[in-house]
């Protein structure tokens, strides 16, 4: 029964197509109009997804590195410790994470959670100030945010970190933590 209608229906489009052709006489016309047509709709529809992606749009801020940057700083400037949390988290996973920003950052923030997270993130830094700037922090810094630091000065650079831990008289390092 499928296979009838199959049949049914080639066989009107077949017809459907021989009768255009006999009624135009111009079969090369009706291929011109074809392509033209095919080629306006490609080049309309080109500069339509040009113009809502690309262009000053609001899919502007959805498509473009623009947009995960305003995000992320949106985020990093909440109020809220959590979602200045995931900012942080944000710029990590982008990439975005500068050495300098991140300590000026550490000096503005009040949470410790979010100062814990930003030295966390400075511990897989490669700078050659970030190791300073961790020692210069630790005086200030409460416990759970010094033994991060620790934590981060160890990977960050592992012959300072022996010498802070002598110098500053730390009791088991690490093994303390």
């Amino acid at each position: 029964m499928i296979v009838y209608g199959c049949i049914l229906i080639r066989g009107v489009f077949v017809e459907f197509f021989v009768f255009v052709a006999r009624k135009l006489r111009y079969p090369a016309l009706l291929a011109l109009s074809l392509c033209l047509g095919l080629g306006i709709g490609l080049s309309c529809g080109s500069v339509m997804l040009h113009r809502a992606l690309l262009a000053d749009s609001a899919a502007f801020f959805l498509f473009r590195p623009a947009g995960e940057f305003f995000s992320v700083y949106s985020m990093i400037n909440s109020d809220n410790d959590l979602i200045r949390l995931s900012g942080y988290y944000s710029m990590l996973d982008y990439g975005h994470g500068d050495d300098a920003f991140l300590m000026e950052r550490y000096s503005l923030e009040r949470s410790d959670t979010v100062k814990r997270t930003i030295v966390w993130m400075l511990g897989f830094s490669h700078g050659s100030g970030v190791a300073k700037f961790l020692t210069d922090s630790y005086a200030d810094s409460s416990g759970p945010i010094k033994g991060q630091i620790l934590k981060s000065l160890s990977r960050v650079d592992p012959g300072g970190y022996r010498d802070f831990i002598r110098k500053n008289s730390i009791k088991n390092g690490l093994q303390g933590m």
